[in-house]
């Protein structure tokens, strides 16, 4: 998905190492199930909070996840995919694909793979279009 993959995203890398510290898994299993998932409701909501303000120009975000994927393409896959952003974007280097799916909420965008190759869509009109999206720049 790309929670934690981007320089900034501090806030998620330690609510996960919290998450996975034996004592803080032993200490949840006490408590009653509505009350862990009221105070995952809110963290989860003062989290989008903070990202907005935080995070103003998601072209940036995007950018920055187009590099990581950039290299995994160069550790050799030919398709790299990614969420996590929600600005969809794409890049193209000697024929192997970078893509930040973007969202559905705002963008109604997603991937098929037919077999040959990668389309990004979004959904308009209750049918498929292909993406027209801004070019997010190469690093430089």
């Amino acid at each position: 998905h790309g929670d934690g993959l981007l320089k900034d995203d501090t806030g998620y890398r330690w609510m996960k190492r919290l998450l996975r510290f034996p004592p803080a898994i032993w200490a949840l299993d006490r408590f009653h199930i509505e009350g862990i998932y009221a105070t995952a409701r809110k963290i989860s909501h003062t989290s989008r909070e903070y990202t907005s303000k935080k995070w103003s120009d998601l072209k940036a975000m995007a950018n920055e996840m187009l590099d990581y994927l950039q290299m995994k393409n160069r550790e050799g896959y030919t398709i790299a995919i990614m969420g996590h952003v929600h600005y969809p974007s794409k890049r193209t280097e000697k024929g192997r694909e970078a893509l930040v799916l973007g969202d559905w909420m705002w963008h109604a965008s997603y991937a098929v793979w037919d077999g040959k190759s990668l389309h990004h869509l979004e959904w308009q009109d209750e049918k498929p279009r292909p993406l027209i999206y801004e070019p997010v720049p190469t690093e430089s």
